[in-house]
């Protein structure tokens, strides 16, 4: 079985899997929303995410289908934001409130501060996380072919146990699957969350 992780960062965020062959961890290339996939300077860091987000304002029939409990407990249908490198290209073209450079600071200490709006409504830091988290696990489906079952996420060690509470909340997998655990991992990631569910099926 695949072993996978997560660093979610205020910046930049990254998955990676378990490699067999070499007995080491390799980064999960997502061409489509990491930050520049042409360039190779690692001080850019170009091959991780950047942890902005573009919520949908008009979403379309399956998008809004893919919100129906029974559906996102089974599967990942439709859009609920841009994430990565195009929100960030769609900022650009104009100041929208639907957009949040970051949010992994405001998800550790105030998850329900509003971040963003969709017509009349707030959204919070809770939900922003939520839809980025959704859209980072479909891209990953789309890239790899294969289904996330375990997940190891990382922790801040300053704000450790009201984080490994908000990352439980975020709710994109199947509840009935849930089981998470603190796990320590090697330096200079000290602390972490052990996220053991199922995952929805991707469409």
């Amino acid at each position: 079985m695949t072993g996978w992780a997560l660093d979610l960062g205020t910046t930049n965020s990254g998955i990676a899997r378990w490699d067999e062959a070499t007995g080491q961890p390799q980064l999960v290339e997502l061409p489509d929303v990491c930050r520049n996939p042409e360039r190779d300077d690692p001080l850019e860091a170009p091959r991780m995410v950047p942890s902005a987000v573009h919520l949908l304002e008009k979403p379309g029939v399956f998008d809004r289908l893919g919100t129906w409990p029974p559906v996102a407990r089974r599967m990942f249908l439709g859009r609920r934001a841009l994430i990565g490198r195009p929100a960030l290209e769609r900022k650009r073209e104009a100041a929208h409130p639907a957009f949040v450079p970051t949010f992994k600071a405001a998800l550790s200490s105030e998850s329900t501060r509003p971040l963003a709006r969709l017509g009349r409504r707030a959204v919070t830091a809770r939900e922003v996380a939520r839809a980025f988290l959704r859209e980072l696990l479909v891209a990953t489906k789309h890239a790899t072919g294969e289904r996330l079952r375990d997940l190891v996420v990382t922790s801040p060690v300053s704000a450790f146990e009201t984080y490994r509470a908000e990352v439980q909340r975020l709710d994109v997998h199947q509840p009935d699957a849930q089981d998470l655990r603190a796990f320590d991992l090697a330096p200079p990631l000290l602390q972490g969350l052990v996220a053991r569910r199922s995952l929805p099926a991707v469409e």
